[in-house]
């Protein structure tokens, strides 16, 4: 999981908690070992991919409450948090590069074909 992504999950994996009750983005800059201006820049991001994965259900969220910098969640079960985290792994660069070992690595190039022709000047092919 990238790094970006890494705090929004562990963002959702806290308010999804049941006794979390409304924090400050202080409190979590603490918990969390960051600055407010990453805490709330992940709070936007997850909640713009909430909305993607859940198709616009606008019941799932994470919000300010009446307090500037008071946040609490809405309707964040775990069936949500496994496919936010599932989406933020098919979204980061490991899994790219896993996807791309396990099932692409062994395709046949021109270079396997005709390893001595990759040694020679440059020509083209003409069927």
């Amino acid at each position: 999981m990238n790094k970006r992504d890494l705090l929004a999950y562990q963002l959702l994996q806290f308010f999804s908690q049941n006794n979390v009750k409304p924090i400050s983005t202080s409190s979590l800059a603490e918990i969390f070992n960051t600055t407010p201006y990453k805490i709330e820049a992940s709070i936007a991001t997850l909640n713009a991919d909430l909305q993607t994965i859940t198709a616009n259900d606008h019941s799932v969220y994470v919000s300010e409450k009446s307090y500037k910098g008071i946040w609490s969640g809405h309707n964040l079960f775990q069936i949500i948090v496994d496919k936010v985290k599932l989406y933020y792994i098919e979204r980061s660069t490991a899994f790219r590069a896993m996807e791309y070992l396990l099932f692409y690595n062994d395709l046949v190039t021109p270079k396997n074909i005709f390893p001595e022709l990759s040694q020679a000047a440059p020509f083209f092919i003409v069927n």
